[in-house]
């Protein structure tokens, strides 16, 4: 008797569990604006859908009609798994974020041997995205609102 409880509790945990390539990352689709910037900047992120296993993402922060900063973002679903890949301006090749922790409408990216950062964690909550970008020390909050 203990055995079949045993075996219905071990089927019944692994029906429940969703993998992490069981889920899309719909959520993140669209055009974000990001609050509570420096005055005289606009940080700006987008995402789109590229194919069942891809979305391509841009993000950029003007100061007046100057580009201070870009990158660009690929989040692509190999096999079981999915991974996030960034390359700032002026960057040949990506730094590689595999995701650990994929949720509805959040997942945790983790690179422990990449200097800054080394976990970054997006999440979305009604027409807000927000992404925290840590390392060892510091800890950065980017709070965005949908752009109609």
């Amino acid at each position: 008797m203990k055995r079949i409880i045993l075996i219905c509790l071990l089927i019944s945990s692994l029906v429940s569990c969703k993998r992490v390539s069981d889920q899309n990352m719909d959520w993140l689709l669209g055009d974000w604006q990001r609050t509570h910037t420096k005055e005289n900047q606009m940080t700006y992120e987008d995402w789109h859908k590229s194919g069942d296993s891809m979305y391509i993402g841009n993000s950029c922060t003007l100061e007046g009609a100057d580009t201070v900063w870009q990158e660009s973002m690929q989040l692509i679903k190999i096999r079981d798994s999915w991974r996030l890949d960034i390359t700032a301006k002026g960057e040949e090749t990506a730094t590689r974020f595999p995701l650990t922790k994929v949720d509805k409408n959040t997942f945790t990216a983790e690179n422990a041997l990449n200097p800054f950062p080394t976990r970054i964690e997006y999440k979305r909550t009604a027409d807000n995205l927000s992404a925290i970008v840590s390392g060892k020390e510091d800890s950065l909050l980017f709070e965005f609102r949908k752009r109609e």
